[in-house]
Parts: C-alpha cells; sequence; structure tokens
C-alpha cells in the first residue's frame, strides 16, 4: 500500500489545470496577512442572498448545495476538499491507496464523539457509507458514492473502502458526512433532518424556518482547543437591502453566498468589510426548457427560438458584478473544461420570429410560456429580464416564483407540466464543472429531473468522461457533451456562472476561501 497514492493519478490534471488558468479562490485566505492570537468568544452572524431552500439537513438525503454549509458546524466527514481539490484530512487522519487506486484504508481519529454521547469509529464510518450509497443507488439523489463496491471495518479506528471502477472525480465523490447512527435508530429520519447530530464543533440547538438556524459551542469537540466561538447563528434575510444594512452595521458577519449586484454594489466599497471573489465557477444557473413529448420545447425551432430571442448575455450582464460571468457551456473560458468550439447564439429577435413561425407559432396562435424560479433576488431579476425579451418575440410568459422547498419538490424531483422553462441550479467543484453535472445529469438524472429530455449522446458523453482515469482524459469527452447539448440540441440557455463569493467583516479571523466548505472550528472574531 502507498501513502496517499492518489496524487500521481492527478498530477498531470492539475498541472494542465495550472497551466490553463487558476484552480482556485483568488484569496486564500482573509485580507488581512497577520489573523494574530485566537481569541475566544462571540456569535458569528452568517448570512445568504435569499430563502434558506433547505428543506431538512439529514446529509445523505440532500442535493441542496446550500444544505452542507449550513450543516458543516454540527457534522464533518472523513476529509474534505480545498480549492485545488486536494483531500485535507478531518475525522480521517491519514489513508493509504492501493496501487490501481480502488482500495482506500482510512485511519480515524480516536476518542471523538457524536453530541449525543456515542462514539465515532469505523462501524459508524461505515453504517455512513453505507447510508449514502443506498441513497444513490435507490434514488439517484444524495452523494455521490455509487462506484463504492465495499466498506469494510479493520478495527475500531480502521476502514477499508473498495470501489468498483477508479475515475477521475472519485475523490470528490467521496463527499460522505459522518452523522450520528444513535440518533437515526433512536429517533428515525424525520426527527434526524430537523436535529442534525454529528462530532462538528457546533451543537445544534434550534431551527426556525425562515428565521434563524443556530448552533453553540461543542465544549468537548475532539480538536484541542477549538472552537474559538460560542456558537453560530444562520440568519434568514430575504431582502438584498436588508442583508447589506445588516452587514454594514455588524450584524451579519459573514455573507457567503452574494451573487447580485445590488449587493456588490452596496458592499464592495464598505469600511470594515473585505470582499473576496473566486476565479473559478462553483455553480451554474441555466434555463432548461421541460422535454416532455408534449411539451412545444420537444421542437428544436422553438428551443433556438428562445435561444436567439433572449439576450442572456446582455441580461447575466447587467444583473451581475465582478463575481457574475456569463458562458454558452458549462465551463468558463479560463477553465480546461472549455470548449471553444461551442457555438454561441446571437441576439437575434428576427430569426427568432421565423423559427417560431415554422413551429406554427404567430399573433393568433402565440406560445406561452411559464418560467419557474427559486425564490432568490438574482433569479426574479433574471426571470423579469427573459420575460420582457419573450413578449417581444410574441411569446406570452408567465412567472412563477417558489420557495426552496416547494421549488425541490415541484421541479427537481416532481412532475413538470409540458410548458415550463426552469430556472435550475447545478452546483460543482470550483475547478472541475464535471463533478455537479454528472451527478445531476448524468447516468442518474432521470431519477431527479423526470421531466427533462437529455439527448442519449449528451449522457454517454458525461458518463465517460466522469469513468477516465485523470481530469486530463475526462476533458474531451465533457467537451463533447457540451457540443451535443448547445450545438446540436440548443438543451439548456443563459449559463450565468457564478463566481464564488463572501462579504466579510474584518474582525473576522482565519476564513480560508480556499475550503470548499466553511471550516466554523477555526473561526473567531476580534471583537
Amino acid at each position: 500500500m502507498k501513502k496517499r497514492n492518489w496524487k500521481r493519478l492527478l498530477a498531470s490534471a492539475l498541472t494542465l489545470a495550472l497551466t490553463l488558468g487558476s484552480l482556485g479562490a483568488a484569496v486564500s485566505v482573509h485580507a488581512s496577512e497577520d489573523n494574530g492570537e485566537p481569541v475566544y468568544g462571540g456569535i458569528l452572524n452568517v448570512s445568504r442572498e435569499g430563502t434558506m431552500g433547505e428543506n431538512d439537513l439529514y446529509p445523505h438525503l440532500k442535493m441542496n448545495t446550500q444544505a452542507y454549509v449550513t450543516m458543516a458546524p454540527a457534522i464533518e466527514k472523513l476529509f474534505y476538499l480545498n480549492a485545488q481539490g486536494e483531500m485535507v484530512p478531518q475525522l480521517a487522519t491519514s489513508w493509504d491507496v492501493s496501487e490501481d487506486g480502488l482500495t482506500y484504508t482510512f485511519h480515524l481519529a480516536e476518542g471523538v464523539k457524536f453530541h449525543d454521547g456515542s462514539d465515532f469509529n469505523a462501524e459508524v464510518a461505515k453504517w455512513n457509507l453505507d447510508q449514502a450509497k443506498a441513497v444513490v443507488d435507490e434514488l439517484g439523489t444524495g452523494t455521490s458514492n455509487g462506484a463504492m463496491e465495499s466498506a469494510t471495518v479493520i478495527d475500531d479506528h480502521t476502514l477499508e473502502v473498495k470501489f468498483s471502477t477508479m475515475y477521475a472525480t472519485l475523490f470528490l465523490a467521496l463527499d460522505v458526512y459522518m452523522a450520528s447512527q444513535k440518533a437515526y435508530e433512536e429517533n428515525g429520519v424525520e426527527w434526524c433532518s430537523k436535529n442534525p447530530v454529528g462530532t462538528g464543533p457546533f451543537v445544534f440547538d434550534h431551527w426556525t424556518l425562515d428565521s434563524e438556524l443556530v448552533y453553540t459551542k461543542n465544549e468537548n469537540y475532539w480538536v484541542e482547543g477549538q472552537p474559538y466561538l460560542d456558537g453560530i447563528t444562520f440568519k434568514v434575510i430575504k431582502e438584498n437591502s436588508v442583508l447589506s444594512a445588516s452587514m454594514k452595521s455588524g450584524e451579519v458577519d459573514l455573507i457567503h453566498y452574494a451573487p447580485s449586484t445590488d449587493l456588490m454594489d452596496a458592499l464592495r466599497d464598505e469600511p470594515g468589510v473585505t470582499t473576496l471573489i473566486s476565479e473559478q465557477s462553483s455553480g451554474f444557473t441555466e434555463w432548461i426548457p421541460c422535454g416532455l413529448e408534449t411539451s412545444p420545447f420537444r421542437d428544436e425551432n422553438v428551443r433556438k427560438a428562445i435561444a436567439y430571442g433572449v439576450d442572456f448575455a446582455a441580461i447575466v450582464d447587467s444583473i451581475g458584478a465582478d463575481n457574475v460571468v456569463y458562458s454558452n457551456q458549462f465551463a468558463i473560458d479560463s477553465n480546461m473544461f472549455y470548449n471553444s468550439n461551442v457555438v454561441n447564439y446571437e441576439y437575434d429577435p428576427e430569426k427568432a420570429m421565423e423559427l417560431l413561425k415554422e413551429a406554427g407559432y404567430d399573433d393568433s396562435n402565440p406560445l406561452s410560456v411559464e418560467l419557474i424560479t427559486e425564490n432568490v433576488p438574482a433569479h426574479k431579476l433574471m426571470s423579469e429580464a427573459i420575460q420582457a425579451y419573450l413578449l417581444q418575440i410574441g411569446v406570452n410568459c408567465e412567472i412563477n416564483v417558489m420557495e426552496g422547498a416547494a421549488y425541490f419538490d415541484n421541479v427537481i424531483v416532481g412532475t413538470w407540466e409540458d410548458d415550463w422553462l426552469v430556472n435550475m441550479g447545478t452546483g460543482s467543484t470550483a475547478y472541475c464543472p464535471l463533478t455537479g453535472i454528472n451527478r445531476l445529469m448524468g447516468a442518474n438524472h432521470a431519477k431527479m429531473f423526470p421531466c427533462v429530455y437529455f439527448p442519449d449522446e449528451w449522457v454517454e458523453n458525461v458518463v465517460e468522461s466522469a469513468a477516465q482515469l485523470t481530469l486530463e482524459e475526462a476533458v474531451p469527452c465533457f467537451q463533447k457533451a457540451n457540443e451535443v447539448m448547445f450545438n446540436d440540441y440548443c438543451g439548456m440557455y443563459g449559463i450565468r456562472c457564478a463566481l464564488d463569493t463572501v462579504f466579510i467583516r474584518d474582525y473576522v479571523r482565519n476564513y480560508n476561501m480556499d475550503n470548499q466548505i466553511i471550516q466554523f472550528g477555526t473561526l473567531w472574531k476580534t471583537e
């Protein structure tokens, strides 16, 4: 067995990516060079743009990327990833990897207890991995470790995990949070979904929907000396004007998801507030037409009419800021997966109306479309702009704004009507868009998006890309998939790429944007 042999498999890919563009965050630590000595005490008040769309905080059933942020104070992983895709030890202090890359032997931290007093050990780690795999096998949702073949307990603090195949994003796929098995068995999944029990630096206190999610300090945390803070409070502030005012006044210390122009404008030069923006996109917002046989969007002329009739690039530019860019595909031009052969549908309303006429739609028989979006300010603005463009080419359009829970139930796992055009968010690893695309739109897509039509050639190329040994080898298939989706099929529109953006008060210390999930236990406040 060789120690961390996984580095060999990714070396060529990382070298290529570093040549083509930065893989990670523009700022890897807090703006202050000297964080000083840790200070104990204080509550960190965290917020983000829009509503809290989480239905629950039981990790093995989650797809909402933001839920992983809000459960992170309480529930930890075997390891987490930094912006370069490197595995950073957490509950697993080290690991060995076999020569063929298919067997991982994790050495677990000792003396770790869950918040309910039960022990974290190899048996519980195996149970969590099995739980996550069962969800993947049954629903195609949750974490992406479907290739896990078996998890075997060697001893109390050693766990062997075998995979059926080696692939480029394997390390990203073993993305499993460790929840308390005791809490699950004694209380059931429904209780656990509203009462997260983990090993983390903070203990769940209470959750008031549409108001706040509160954690208190874990006095028995297994990492000596941590946490420094007394608690973490996630505040739900729906209006951006109120959110920016709260940041200016110090009522909010950290905004961790802030893509809108009005927030950037309000806080960019605010004294005492630092803005951090990544150089890669870890999230895409795209518009997907319904794919049912009865849908007007099954007609290629209709899909292309929308592409030509709406100036998506102008919309993204107008509602975005330094932290938002437009792309015609699932990658930005500084990323190794970007394909310069993907076509741009330049704004041409006359061509759009010609295509609609060919499809049988005109003033006497107008196309009617319902735009569905989650209740996020930037998404609503984009919907209103799209609506205005569609009306100009004779398309009737209504906007349906849903709260997070309803959006998840009705759009992601529910059945669409045949005239819907849906605003969809796709999360990914910043330097590797393949991770999110494969999970949501690869082999298991029909289990999550029952009314979306993905061409077979798209699915085949995404799946083949994910099956490669290295990210470098995965690039050609992913690029081909984008050509199929955007050139041949015109199946998605208006790719709005969000560059991770954080607003942080200067008195918050040791924040590291390099980590893909906030490490709350290492933060402190100087006042």
